[in-house]
């Protein structure tokens, strides 16, 4: 085997290189032989290893007897030599090596090894022999087949388990293993997790995930049933219960973490507990009391109105008794009926009267029925009882009050009578019936068409159209008629047929209509000679008119010369007694003219003639206007004025401007006039009602008697006031009564004698304007404010309307306003012009505003025209539906002014 040749001269001692091998390993086989191969050292591990004993073996050639042929052959072949001492490596020049072999032993066992062969070399190097020593694997390979075949049940088992696993590596979290069930869950595949962190593959929702749990992991060595969210390879959490381990891995500390998916387990959680609170609400909300309760009567649950009802909570009556709830004999009743109904298995209704909380009792009409297992027994009683006590009481009120009806209804004098229609027949018709048709009731009763036979012959079409409208309509009708009786006399009735509606019944198909007959024929003889009344005051009234207009003509034409040349005579006469003469001929003159006036105003309040422009007015404005008149004439008396308010400090009222300054003024004159030397006069004002302003004048005058205060605004009476110097016509203060109440107001007087007096006006409060007119005038006439060309087309056939939209919009500078009183002409106009808005009034006489509307959207040309609905049907639904049909806006009568420029400003800005 090329190993060089032992040196000459230079003795080998078999003693020293046993004891050198003895010393080397006293626990192994260890076989020694020279350079040749024969054995020298066969020790005594090598007796028990192989079961020969050393004198058997020494000096025998070479230790390969001891091999397995076939393990000699395989190396010999493999390292391309014949089998021989050339398979250990000293042979073929190292100094050590080691292999696995198989022993065969003297009684045929087999043995495996693990043999280091060394070279034995003496103090110069020289190689002198060989000694092996052999390790027994015996146990080694015995247990390293058991650890294979645990490992290949584990593994077998890891990729059967039903849960999902990974095994990370404790340091940095690399996937070692990962089973089927994982892959599964989290989407990924053994082969794309093995080698990759959990990190890097973000497979749980939070990121500083590990940390926490290797630290809970290694300090418990374990935990179990934590919660967590792991994401799948599509990015969805799922909700998981991890147990984790701590275990070794081919020496390496890893994490076994097992997964149980509970996501659709949580959402079945979650579902259940909605469904329970569905039905725990839907049978607290039901208006009835509900109560379930097991075979021994033992409450499983209650609702609130159980609650509610009994006093008891659910807290304290589940899993009670029916004795916490009820007296003893209610108790053993109710306890009765279940167990009926528990061992009958049907359910069952009936009437009982309870006890309630608030120590009254309420009678329920109850049900109760059983619920059965999955064997069909019946396990629970459920009793659902609705509170009727309301009921019986109402029905109960019901007959008492049908026998009042029937009282009543037969003692009035009116006709009332119960009538269906289809078929044709009368339910009821009380007494009074023969008195006004002079029909007898048991033929009325048997044939009710007779009922025409009393009526005018020329009134029974009216009759019957009238009532088969409201019958086809299903709507209430009024109508009025002439009964003829048979002494040939006619009697006027008014009808009025309304439908009553039955529980159940669907709305506009009654089948019983409520009927009544009023004698009318007094209240129409009264008509008629109210009629001829007021035909008579009418003519009176315009003769009376047409006398003042020919009176104030007549007045006028002479007073008009006595003044004109009393005034000639005025600037012409100089003789001092001539002069006054001529001063008190002008003086009466001009008095007689101002009666001549104030009488005119009367007469025209009196017959509705007088024209006022009713709107907001700003009070403070208009008393100073007038504070502001009267200085001059203060200063006369010596009567201190009050001082001007701040426009618009006092609010704004409805009223007419110039008519409101004229009151203001007669109360100012009289307050100055009737005065004392160096007293004063105060305007004020009471803001403290919502709805209406208080406007006082109060002077420190003589004052006026108690009884003396009734006859202030009697006309023409002065209350003994013509005897003093003071001038008047006694006309004043009956105008300003006339005046003020025409404008809605009302007004009065407070009095104390030697304090004073005050005159007080009450008048309706009004909003500000949104714009003020007066100011926008202002701006375009001092052509700050450029003038925009508007066209508003208002469709409305009422006048009274026309003429209030007329006034508002007049204040609008720029503004054209178009008018129509039918659809059919506003459809017209507005093909003819070019419009920035319509005002549309829903009721026309001959197409609605609605079908208006409708074909105002429809039409390309007109559909970005804004249309603003002006109706009196204020109702929220109308208001919606005209809104989504088109219409820009929706203005309710009666119009508020703000809202109303509010609206017409922004859209005619666009």
């Amino acid at each position: 085997m090329n190993e060089p040749e032992a040196a000459e001269g230079q003795p080998y001692e078999a003693a020293e290189m046993v004891e050198a091998m003895l010393r080397a390993a006293t626990e192994h086989a260890i076989i020694g032989t020279d350079v040749d191969g024969t054995i020298v050292v066969f020790n005594t591990g090598a007796e028990r290893l192989l079961g020969y004993q050393a004198e058997e073996v020494l000096g025998r050639t070479g230790p390969m007897r001891f091999h397995d042929p076939g393990e000699v052959e395989s190396r010999a072949a493999e390292l391309g030599v014949a089998p021989g001492r050339e398979l250990f490596g000293p042979a073929r020049g190292t100094e050590s090596e080691t292999q696995e072999w198989t022993y065969l032993r003297k009684d045929g066992g087999r043995v495996p090894v693990s043999l280091t062969v060394s070279a034995v070399l003496d103090a110069q190097g020289r190689r002198r022999g060989y000694v092996g020593i052999a390790r027994d694997l015996t146990a080694e390979k015995r247990a390293e087949a058991e650890r294979a075949r645990s490992t290949d049940q584990f593994l077998r088992i890891f990729e059967a388990a039903p849960l999902p696993v990974l095994v990370t590596r404790a340091a940095d979290g690399l996937v070692k293993l990962a089973n089927p069930a994982f892959e599964s869950l989290a989407g990924w595949s053994v082969a794309e997790l093995v080698g990759r962190t959990v990190t890097e593959m973000q497979l749980w929702a939070e990121p500083d995930h590990r940390p926490p749990v290797l630290a809970k992991a290694r300090q418990g060595g374990g935990f179990h049933d934590q919660e967590e969210q792991l994401r799948t390879r599509f990015g969805d959490l799922r909700r998981v219960q991890v147990a984790v381990e701590v275990i070794e891995v081919a020496g390496e500390e890893c994490l076994l973490t097992i997964f149980h998916d509970i996501t659709e387990q949580l959402a079945l959680d979650s579902a259940l507990r909605d469904s329970d609170e569905r039905l725990r609400a839907i049978l607290d909300a039901a208006p009835a009391v509900v109560s379930l309760k097991d075979a021994e009567g033992r409450y499983l649950l209650v609702n609130r109105w159980f609650e509610a009802s009994f006093g008891r909570r659910a807290a304290d009556v589940v899993g009670q008794g029916i004795e916490t709830v009820y007296p003893a004999d209610v108790a053993a009743r109710i306890r009765a009926l279940d167990e009926r109904v528990r061992a009958s298995g049907t359910e069952t209704t009936f009437e009982q009267v309870l006890p309630h909380v608030d120590g009254t009792e309420h009678t329920y009409v109850s049900l109760k029925f059983p619920l059965r297992n999955a064997a069909g027994e019946a396990y629970a009683i459920c009793t659902i009882s609705t509170d009727v006590t309301e009921v019986k009481e109402v029905e109960e009120a019901l007959r008492d009050s049908e026998e009042r009806f029937l009282q009543l209804a037969e003692t009035i004098d009116e006709v009332f009578m119960l009538v269906s229609f289809d078929p044709l027949a009368v339910l009821y018709v009380n007494p009074a019936f023969e008195r006004i048709t002079a029909v007898a009731r048991p033929r009325f009763l048997a044939d009710p068409s007779v009922f025409l036979d009393a009526v005018h012959p020329e009134d029974r079409d009216h009759v019957v159209h009238s009532t088969l409208v409201g019958v086809e309509r299903g709507e209430e009708v009024e109508f009025e008629y002439r009964l003829r009786w048979p002494d040939g006399t006619d009697r006027w009735a008014r009808s009025l047929v309304r439908p009553v509606e039955e529980p159940g019944e669907r709305s506009g198909e009654p089948r019983r209509w409520a009927t009544t007959v009023t004698d009318i024929t007094l209240q129409k003889e009264a008509e008629l000679a109210m009629r001829h009344a007021l035909a008579d005051a009418e003519r009176a009234n315009r003769a009376k008119s047409d006398f003042l207009s020919r009176m104030s003509h007549e007045l006028r034409t002479p007073l008009n010369a006595i003044l004109g040349f009393g005034q000639l005579l005025e600037l012409d006469e100089q003789e001092p007694d001539r002069r006054e003469s001529v001063e008190q001929i002008l003086k009466a003159g001009r008095h007689l003219l101002a009666l001549i006036n104030e009488i005119l105003e009367i007469s025209r309040i009196e017959s509705g003639q007088l024209r006022m422009s009713v709107e907001a007015v700003d009070l403070a404005a208009v008393v100073g206007e007038a504070l502001d008149m009267f200085r001059p004439l203060t200063s006369q008396r010596s009567v201190q004025l009050g001082g001007r308010p701040e426009a618009g400090s006092w609010g704004w009222v409805l009223a007419d401007h110039q008519r409101l300054k004229q009151v203001v003024l007669n109360l100012l004159s009289n307050a100055v006039k009737y005065n004392r030397d160096g007293g004063s006069v105060r305007a004020r004002v009471d803001l403290s009602n919502a709805e209406v302003t208080v406007l006082s004048v109060q002077d420190t005058g003589i004052g006026i008697p108690d009884e003396d205060l009734e006859r202030v605004f009697v006309p023409f009476d002065r209350l003994g006031a013509d005897r003093w110097a003071e001038e008047g016509t006694g006309l004043g203060l009956t105008l300003s009564k006339g005046l003020v109440e025409a404008m809605g107001g009302r007004i009065g007087v407070e009095s104390e004698v030697g304090e004073g007096t005050r005159f007080w006006v009450e008048l309706r409060r009004a909003s500000a304007p949104a714009h003020h007119p007066a100011l926008a005038n202002d701006l375009v006439d001092a052509g700050l404010m450029p003038v925009v060309e508007r066209t508003v087309l208002y469709v409305e056939d009422n006048l009274s309307n026309v003429r209030l939209v007329e006034r508002l919009l007049a204040r609008r500078p720029g503004v054209r306003l178009l008018t129509a009183m039918q659809g059919s002409m506003a459809l017209d106009l507005i093909s003819q012009h070019q419009l920035d808005l319509v005002l549309l009034d829903l009721n026309l006489p001959d197409i609605s505003g609605e079908e208006v509307l409708r074909r105002l959207v429809a039409d390309h040309v007109t559909d970005r025209t804004p249309v603003v609905i002006i109706s009196a049907d204020a109702m929220p639904r109308q208001i919606s539906r005209l809104v989504a049909l088109g219409a820009a806006d929706y203005l309710a009568k009666p119009v508020d002014l703000d809202r109303f420029y509010t609206v017409v400003d922004r859209l005619l800005a666009r």
